[in-house]
């Protein structure tokens, strides 16, 4: 494209660009599977952590994001420190940050995160210790809820096509790997919570 731009027609100049765009995608991709592949073998550097702080990191890289999208992101003062991996744990809340965003078709966008001392799971556990990110996008329908779990499973598809459905994927195996669990509820038109726990019970 660069040699021979001037040669090129119109057609001969998007076919090469889609090649551009379709190689660039499949690098992510086979990143993207390295690195899940490497989630499941790493040591966790483990220490007791802010949450508020992880929060704060995130909201502000985040920022631009945040408001092209008219979103707002609100934090409980509340949130108990935990021993875990900060960087990992980074990833959770910025993964589940930027999906209650980008899957949410309302005008103004909001995403609570909070801690509750207790929640029953889906399986009907009472689980201790539980963080939670909740928005009041569209929601999705409960034969949903495992498929959005799967590596490369993307229920739809955004105006920002760069995803590869992979976050979700990341956001429960490294909770798995705290020895924590993952799950959701929601309704379609009434929004999501994901629930995650971060220690093995």
């Amino acid at each position: 494209l660069e040699d021979y731009e001037e040669r090129l027609d119109h057609d001969g100049k998007r076919r090469l660009d889609r090649l551009i765009h379709l190689s660039q995608r499949m690098e992510k991709l086979v990143n993207d599977l390295l690195y899940f592949s490497r989630i499941g073998r790493f040591e966790l550097a483990v220490q007791r952590t802010d949450i508020r702080v992880v929060l704060r990191d995130v909201v502000s890289t985040l920022e631009q994001f945040l408001d092209e999208r008219h979103a707002k992101v609100v934090v409980a003062d509340d949130l108990p420190d935990v021993v875990c991996d900060s960087v990992r744990i980074t990833e959770v809340f910025r993964n589940l940050v930027v999906n209650a965003v980008k899957y949410n078709d309302r005008a103004e966008k909001r995403v609570d995160i909070g801690h509750l001392p207790q929640r029953v799971d889906e399986a009907g556990k009472e689980r201790h210790g539980v963080y939670f990110v909740r928005d009041n996008g569209k929601g999705i329908a409960s034969e949903f809820y495992e498929d959005i779990f799967r590596i490369f499973k993307r229920l739809e598809r955004t105006d920002d096509d760069s995803g590869t459905g992979v976050g979700l994927t990341f956001v429960r195996k490294i909770v798995q790997r705290h020895g924590g669990h993952i799950w959701l509820e929601s309704k379609p038109g009434a929004g999501t919570t994901f629930y995650f726990t971060l220690a093995p019970e």
